[in-house]
């Protein structure tokens, strides 16, 4: 399934770490991850926080992605991110990345 969405919705993305280009022309498909957080005021409700994911296969990215790295697809460049005392990556099945990042203004 995933396969097939790889073939149907992924984008050609470039990841950089600093000034070195880790990675050009991967597949990545645009996801996204909802994560709730207690209110810091009580009776205010909760606050949901939604960013930007990028699943990427393991085989197409050869290192575990790391905070502040960049992955640029066309114009948009996007910052990988630790949301909420979240890791920054984590496995979405057993070949597959789902990185969490924040785009860049």
């Amino acid at each position: 399934m995933l396969d097939a969405a790889f073939s149907f919705a992924a984008e050609p993305m470039t990841y950089k770490r600093g000034s070195q280009t880790l990675a050009q022309g991967v597949p990545a498909k645009r996801a996204k991850t909802i994560f709730d957080r207690e209110s810091l005021y009580a009776g205010t409700g909760d606050v949901r926080f939604c960013q930007g994911d990028f699943l990427v296969r393991a085989a197409d990215l050869a290192t575990d992605p790391a905070l502040n790295d960049c992955i640029e697809i066309g114009a948009e460049k996007w910052r990988v991110c630790a949301p909420l005392g979240e890791p920054c990556w984590r496995w979405h099945d057993p070949t597959t990345r789902r990185v969490h990042a924040l785009r860049e203004a």
